[in-house]
């Protein structure tokens, strides 16, 4: 009996490069075309692997349980013509009997009818821009969008790539949705995100649910949770459904330029993509390697994979040939990737920041004893001067008014810069940033203000001043007091260098303001506008072993006669 093969070519006005995240979101074009849902288990050593070269093919295989056919293969080739690209997509299919031939060839061609206009569907949404008009909010936006979308679009919502399409601010949709959660209108899910294939591994409804650890079994790879990468924020409308219609398209994993599976003991050709760059070689199980391509690079370059490792190939031209020779016994799923991290993704990291989801979400926390880390965080702590004796000299009411409110202007220069206030501490606050130069502004912000907010409460500087600390780097988020909070070691710095501060002054570490865009070494004269040096040296921070280069900066003598 032999297989059972149909094709169907149509050209669409766009080039591969622009279709190749239409063609190849295979979860949405079988949802389209009226596919049914797939229910995924662990498959063996020897199933079959989704293969593509960006941008030219992919090749889906499934394995069917029941039906006239036992598997099928598609694949879909894009070639740029005059006026687009020619998409040709071919099913190859196994019938369970030769009398079955006829239909499934019957099937087969009523099936790629179907793609084709899942394929135009499908384009014609994502292809043309869609911008909000002036003077509608993207709440606005979003409500009507829910509204006119079919509800099995809208199972699986991610905020940031939807901001990309609408041109929108990536932070207000967000918001949006939050509000959205709170309305009743969504539903808020975090799914565990694979740091090799980057796809969702699991779900859950609460970050009191997360553990410290995820299993892919795409990638048969164990890997640690972050807040800042693997814990992504996924949105859907009550009753749309979430499951998924085939989650191997290349769609699912962009950053994933080539995939291909290495046969026990043989050996396979990867095509370098046509951009430079570092890449991953990423093979099942978590064997990897650097690749790089530049074109100072070789026209090939092999290397032999074993359980042990792989070797780093030789730098590689663009478009240039990367052999890999197994040295397993069963078959593997390898890829060329990009080394970035998707953007796309509106991590846990990201919604803490976002104040609405501290005050509105307050049960989202992460349960006792869990720690998840985060990449790098930028910290603020703030303290008043004199705070013992600004009770004696004011008086326990007066004095806690100005420290209410001192409170609410603190909170708002944070928001504005996109920061989120973890905690109070006494008269002290400890803020969150998503970088050390969002940190450096709100604390400049803050002295600014300083001086205008004591006068307005019939105050002078020489009773209290504000001293600010920043630091940022690597910490771990745990649940503390039924919120979210921060510990490590960057978190003990960022206090202690507050503490090191003077009143009306920011200190700030110098690891940190060298990792701020445009400053470093020598150079400070990227500082933001008004502030200026004032010292800088290395010092014996209190419960640290090691001396800390700080630097200290104040209000320039202009700037601060415009703040009083």
């Amino acid at each position: 009996m032999s297989e059972v093969t149909v094709s169907r070519s149509f050209t669409c006005a766009s080039t591969p490069e622009a279709l190749w995240g239409v063609v190849g979101d295979t979860d949405s074009l079988n949802r389209i075309a009226g596919r049914l849902p797939v229910d995924l288990t662990p498959a063996g050593d020897d199933a079959s692997v989704a293969q593509w070269e960006y941008p030219r093919f992919y090749t889906v295989g499934r394995t069917m349980e029941s039906g006239p056919v036992r598997s099928v293969e598609m694949t879909t080739t894009l070639a740029a013509v005059a006026g687009g690209t020619e998409v040709t997509i071919t099913l190859t299919m196994d019938p369970i009997s030769a009398v079955l031939e006829p239909i499934s060839r019957f099937m087969g061609a009523r099936r790629l009818e179907s793609m084709e206009r899942a394929v135009a569907a499908l384009a014609r949404r994502r292809l043309i821009e869609d911008v909000a008009p002036p003077g509608r909010t993207l709440s606005d936006q979003l409500a009507e969008w829910l509204a006119s979308t079919e509800l099995a679009e809208l199972g699986y919502i991610r905020p940031f790539a939807l901001a990309d399409r609408w041109d929108a601010d990536r932070r207000a949709l967000l918001r949006s949705c939050l509000e959205a959660v709170e309305a009743g209108a969504l539903i808020l899910r975090w799914e565990l995100v694979c740091p090799s294939c980057r796809v969702g591994a699991d779900a859950v409804t609460s970050l009191a649910d997360l553990t410290e650890s995820g299993h892919c079994q795409l990638c048969d790879l164990d890997f640690e949770l972050t807040l800042d990468r693997s814990v992504e924020a996924i949105f859907s409308k009550p009753g749309a459904p979430t499951e998924r219609f085939c989650p191997s398209g290349p769609a699912m994993t962009p950053h994933v330029r080539v995939q291909a599976a290495l046969a026990p003991g043989g050996a396979l050709t990867l095509i370098a993509p046509e951009a430079p760059g570092r890449y991953q070689l990423f093979i099942r199980g978590g064997v990897s390697a650097s690749v790089v391509v530049t074109t100072r690079g070789a026209a090939s370059a092999s290397v032999r994979a074993v359980e042990g490792g792989v070797a780093e190939p030789a730098p590689l031209v663009p478009g240039g040939a990367l052999t890999v020779i197994s040295g397993f016994d069963d078959t593997r799923h390898v890829k060329l990737q990009e080394v970035a991290w998707r953007d796309a993704a509106a991590t846990a990291w990201h919604v803490s920041l976002e104040p609405a989801f501290r005050r509105t979400f307050s049960t989202q926390a992460l349960s006792a004893g869990t720690r998840l880390a985060v990449g790098r965080v930028a910290l603020m702590f703030t303290d008043l001067t004199h705070s013992t004796t600004l009770y004696e000299r004011l008086g326990d009411a007066a004095a806690y008014r100005l420290v209410r409110a001192h409170f609410g202007l603190l909170e708002a220069a944070i928001e504005a810069r996109g920061g989120a206030v973890v905690k109070t501490i006494g008269d002290a606050v400890m803020a969150a940033f998503p970088d050390g130069e969002a940190a450096l502004a709100a604390a400049a912000d803050c002295q600014r203000a300083w001086p205008g907010f004591l006068a307005e409460l019939g105050h002078s500087p020489r009773e209290t001043q504000l001293r600010i600390g920043v630091h940022a780097g690597p910490c771990y988020a745990v649940e503390a007091n039924g919120t979210l909070d921060y510990f490590g070691q960057t978190v003990n710095m960022a206090a202690r260098v507050e503490a090191a501060a003077s009143g009306g002054a920011i200190a700030i570490t110098e690891e940190t303001l060298a990792g701020i865009h445009g400053i470093g070494g020598a150079d400070l004269s990227a500082l933001p506008e008004g502030l200026a040096v004032t010292e800088r040296r290395e010092v014996m921070l209190k419960g640290l072993s090691r001396r800390t280069g700080v630097i200290w900066l104040a209000l320039e003598a202009t700037e601060a006669r415009r703040a009083a």
